[in-house]
């Protein structure tokens, strides 16, 4: 079973045993583009996921652009799916697992360990040539989690805590631009929560847009972490999606416990009382 990343040639060996493969793309500025691309060819017997509409809830006036769905909600959508605990889930998108990564994060929350993203995503399937088909899947569902528990995250209360705090490492996973507040093409304030270092989210990607390395991206994360350790440091983005994909290249490097600010950037901006921070174009690293 794979737990975090899985291979264009695992992937398609293991369409074999009848996984469970979601569909996961999708694009900021037209949300309905992933699935356009799914109805025009996707992995066989890949379901299509929407992150507005399958992996969100409700926008409210204090919530960021995509915040959590209520869980017993979400576990309906999980059984509709067709999930257990003991399928292997395989999850893949068209930009290198950024936001694959949010739903693979949501489904390790309520326990199903054997949840993968497809490395390289479509992209890198189909450069191999690999099968892709039109048909819709249609799954039975499976029988329903029960999870007592609400969702583990970081809340904006928390985290105006521990951005205040020395003992915890803020790492803000958008562009360099946008951390510094030069750049803000999706929300209504530019900046960064104060004591936030910047690591973009795509650092984790090598040129062909595939995760680097396991040794590789534990010597970037270890410098990154200095004296910290994994469950000392929080990620943030703009909506607590791409951050995600930090997390799981963190269990990739063998570093796991890192936590997630879920409302991110667009949640913090609602709050008027919350600092924000801003850099010249020169204190750019």
């Amino acid at each position: 079973m794979y737990s975090t990343l899985i291979s264009p040639q695992e992937c398609l060996k293991a369409l074999e045993t009848n996984p469970i493969i979601l569909d996961c793309r999708f694009q900021l500025n037209d949300t309905e583009a992933g699935r356009r691309a799914y109805l025009l060819g996707h992995l066989p017997t890949a379901q299509y996921v929407h992150l507005d509409k399958d992996c969100s809830g409700r926008i409210g006036p204090l919530t960021s652009r995509h915040p959590l769905p209520e869980m017993q909600i979400f576990l309906q959508r999980v059984a509709a799916w067709g999930i257990t605990k003991e399928r292997q889930v395989i999850l893949y998108d068209d930009q290198g697992g950024s936001f694959a990564a949010r739903l693979w994060w949501m489904l390790k929350t309520i326990g199903v360990e054997s949840t993968a993203v497809l490395d390289g995503g479509s992209i890198g399937w189909q450069a191999l040539n690999l099968p892709l088909t039109t048909e819709i899947t249609h799954p039975l569902p499976a029988p329903r989690f029960v999870i007592n528990n609400d969702w583990q995250f970081i809340t904006t209360m928390q985290m105006q805590k521990f951005s205040r705090d020395p003992e915890y490492l803020i790492i803000d996973a958008r562009s360099p631009e946008r951390y510094a507040g030069l750049q803000e093409p999706i929300d209504f304030k530019a900046g960064h929560i104060p004591s936030a270092i910047n690591r973009f989210h795509g650092l984790n990607f090598d040129q062909k847009g595939f995760f680097k390395s396991p040794d590789a991206l534990r010597k970037e994360f270890l410098e990154l972490l200095g004296s910290y350790t994994p469950e000392k440091s929080i990620f943030y983005c703009g909506s607590g999606v791409t951050s995600c994909a930090h997390l799981l290249a963190m269990e990739v490097a063998g570093l796991p416990g890192a936590r997630l600010y879920a409302g991110s950037w667009s949640e913090w901006i609602k709050y008027q009382e919350n600092p924000v921070i801003t850099l010249n174009e020169n204190d750019i690293v």
